[in-house]
């Protein structure tokens, strides 16, 4: 079926002759509606994914697998790098390390994500 107003009413005109049954003209009216409310939620639709209001969900999945993959490494990376920090210490001393590592890894991941957001603007 064609997609664009006039098209489609004629099609619409066309089956009604070809099956020997004309439709009423409120049926015709209810036809053009329908047709012209899909063109303007396509048209809508297409507006906003060029203004930036809309993106993919190939998009989405990719940059939700970014994020996922910077925290996976970055919690990977403490089980490496945590043991040769805390041996040893005391009990304050590791609290106050974590409490170091963990804010470095926050914030090495929320730097991260901004590029990422970045990235994906341009």
């Amino acid at each position: 079926m064609p997609i664009d107003a006039e098209a489609a009413i004629q099609w619409r005109e066309d089956q009604a002759t070809i099956g020997g049954k004309t439709d009423s003209a409120e049926e015709l009216r209810q036809a053009r509606i329908r047709v012209l409310k899909q063109q303007e939620r396509k048209a809508k639709i297409e507006a906003d994914r060029e203004e930036g209001k809309l993106i993919s969900r190939t998009q989405v999945y990719y940059d939700s697998l970014k994020a996922s993959t910077i925290i996976r490494n970055a919690l990977l990376r403490l089980t490496n790098d945590l043991p040769g920090k805390l041996a040893g210490l005391s009990e304050a001393q590791i609290q106050r390390e974590l409490h170091t590592v963990i804010h470095a890894l926050l914030q090495e991941t929320s730097d991260r994500f901004k590029a990422l957001y970045e990235e994906s603007k341009s």
